[in-house]
């Protein structure tokens, strides 16, 4: 077996010797000299927050998007009627259309397991155990939750054969603000004008997003035959909005959707557009390298800027200090001592620039997110690979000078501080 080769212990004890004495001189230097050196790390402050900054708005920026795609659902494809705005008059043909369209694609035989589905937001007034509230009204079908992340808390969903009968289902949030708490939600009452309602089912969906869709956890979901037959005169004539309609998007499929087909035979009311939501993130993909760019620009301008001034920094601080190190050198301290005092000093301000930068960078990418409405949260192990960043310019941008001081000889060190 070959013999391990170990240092000696001599060698160990002087290299101890040296880096506590060259520790104890930069404690010294970076007392006597602290606002200088303070100075110097404002490069590895602005770099170490910018990149944090980066890192931190990115991950958020990827949980915007992730949970805007959740809530508009995974493979969907959504038609957008080209104008909003529904005249009451036009109420009753909106109405038919909607619940000709749905028992026509019940009709239909398609390659798609999954039926598509409207979402027709109105407003009605509803009642129940004496309390009473205006409430947004869904109209939507059968397949809604296969095409949404709607989870059914209690009871079921509506069923395609339900067709006009007197139920619905409820959003959790008004479940608990309308009804009694005594009694279970499923078979108790709503009632919208002189018609009630029987409640079958109870549903929390993880939609927060309000631009486009409604927020199915306050509102009363029910059938377009329903609406039709039951609930059509007690719905509030005023910001009447189109109906969209939600299909599961196939991009594989050869068949043509139907959907688009039946919107404009049965619904000419409105012109309808498709709308995927996977163009959301082409979007945040764009808004992401727009800051990816801008926030490396400006921490690798400031670890440039930073480390080229800590290393003028230093060099001319050695010179000013000739005197110091001719005294050091004469009383025994060896050029590894000097050297190392230098790289020590340098490795400090890197260190409190690292920690002072983290303390910007969380500060600004906290406002920042609370400014464009993204989630914050801050991991440890971001800090890791910028603190070794910034501490290796830190130590490189001290190398070349912390050799030139160490190699400085002692009478010419004297001799340019009497000059």
């Amino acid at each position: 077996m070959a013999n391990t080769i170990k240092p000696h212990p001599s060698k160990l004890k002087a290299w101890q010797k040296v880096l506590l004495c060259s520790w104890q001189l930069a404690q010294q230097s970076h007392r006597a000299h602290r606002w200088r050196l303070w100075l110097s790390t404002i490069g590895i402050v602005v770099g170490t927050a910018a990149l944090f900054s980066l890192w931190t708005l990115n991950r958020g920026i990827q949980k915007k998007l992730h949970h805007r795609l959740q809530a508009y659902g995974l493979n969907t494809l959504y038609q957008l009627p080209q104008e909003n705005s529904l005249p009451a008059e036009l109420l009753n043909a909106a109405s038919e259309a909607t619940y000709l369209t749905v028992e026509k694609l019940n009709e239909y035989s398609q390659s798609e397991s999954v039926k598509p589905a409207p979402l027709w937001t109105l407003t009605a007034e509803a009642r129940s155990n004496e309390r009473h509230q205006n409430v947004p009204l869904v109209v939507s079908a059968s397949t809604l939750p296969q095409l949404l992340p709607i989870h059914i808390e209690a009871g079921r969903f509506l069923s395609a054969s339900s067709g006009t009968a007197a139920v619905c289902v409820i959003g959790h949030r008004l479940a608990a603000a309308l009804l009694s708490p005594e009694h279970p939600p499923i078979g108790q009452v709503v009632c919208i004008g002189n018609n009630c309602l029987t409640v079958i089912g109870v549903i929390h969906s993880r939609n927060n997003d309000h631009q486009l869709l409604p927020d199915l956890n306050g509102a009363i979901i029910v059938n377009p035959g329903t609406l039709l037959h039951r609930l059509l005169p007690f719905v509030e004539k005023n910001k009447l909005t189109h109906p969209l309609w939600i299909s599961r998007y196939n991009r594989h499929t050869t068949e043509p959707p139907i959907l688009p087909k039946l919107l404009k035979q049965l619904y000419p009311l409105s012109d309808y557009r498709s709308w995927n939501p996977e163009s959301l993130v082409t979007e945040e993909l764009k808004t992401q390298r727009t800051l990816r760019i801008t926030l490396w620009g400006i921490s690798l301008v400031a670890f440039i800027v930073g480390s080229i001034g800590m290393m003028n920094m230093i060099y001319s601080h050695a010179m000013e200090r000739s005197s110091e190190i001719g005294i050091q050198k004469a009383v025994g301290a060896t050029p590894a001592m000097i050297q190392w005092q230098y790289l020590l000093e340098t490795l400090q301000m890197g260190f409190y620039g690292c920690l002072l930068g983290f303390l910007v960078g969380t500060l600004f990418s906290y406002f920042i997110s609370q400014q464009a409405g993204i989630p914050w949260s801050i991991y440890l192990q971001d800090c890791i690979p910028i603190s070794l960043l910034a501490l290796t310019i830190s130590l490189l941008s001290a190398w070349l000078p912390a050799r030139k001081a160490a190699l400085l000889p002692p009478a010419q060190a004297l001799a340019k501080h009497e000059s």
